[in-house]
């Protein structure tokens, strides 16, 4: 015996019977689907070895970057060059006398775009020199201030650093002229 449709059963075409027939067959499968689910993920398992190694090598990576205070100043300074579309930048630690950077990245040939200090707990642990950007363009405070926030938090992985004894460069304490509170910036010259 042929199963009857639903507009047979009222003479009647309706679209709303469709609807109502797909929702019970979709919620009677959901069920089954789970319980399939399950079956499947206790034979094959959740994961590969090698997505699991994967996250654990991400994982330590993620540490390892925070730990190597090299690695995050170099991040720092390259990824402030790329999200200004500045010439260049170089960071300078205060223990090195300002004169050479302990890391640069294209030029910045003396005329600095912005200029921020590394800080933190009123110490000076060094400075963040962005060249001009390109496009003629000028930092705004707000450019200013993101790049300020920045170079904070790498003094005080600099300052995490130090405290677990990792041979990092000995920071001094802010002057008048250096105050955290009010860094200053430098424009190029006209």
């Amino acid at each position: 015996m042929p199963i009857p449709s639903p507009n047979s059963i009222s003479g009647q075409k309706s679209d709303s019977a469709y609807v109502v027939t797909a929702f019970v067959v979709a919620v009677a499968f959901g069920p089954v689907k789970d319980w399939l689910q399950r079956q499947v993920d206790r034979r094959i398992g959740h994961a590969n070895p090698e997505q699991v190694l994967e996250q654990f090598r991400a994982g330590v990576d993620a540490v390892v970057t925070v730990i190597d205070v090299n690695r995050v100043v170099r991040t720092l300074v390259d990824r402030s060059v790329i999200a200004f579309h500045a010439h260049g930048g170089a960071l300078y630690l205060a223990s090195n006398g300002d004169s050479d950077p302990v890391y640069r990245r294209g030029q910045v040939n003396g005329h600095s775009g912005v200029e921020v200090f590394l800080r933190h707990d009123w110490e000076l642990f060094g400075r963040l020199v962005m060249g001009e950007r390109r496009g003629d363009l000028d930092y705004s405070e707000r450019d200013r201030l993101a790049l300020q926030r920045s170079a904070d938090s790498v003094a005080e992985a600099l300052a995490l650093a130090a405290q677990m004894g990792r041979g990092l460069p000995v920071r001094r304490p802010c002057t008048p002229d250096r105050s955290p509170s009010r860094p200053r910036a430098r424009r190029a010259p006209a």
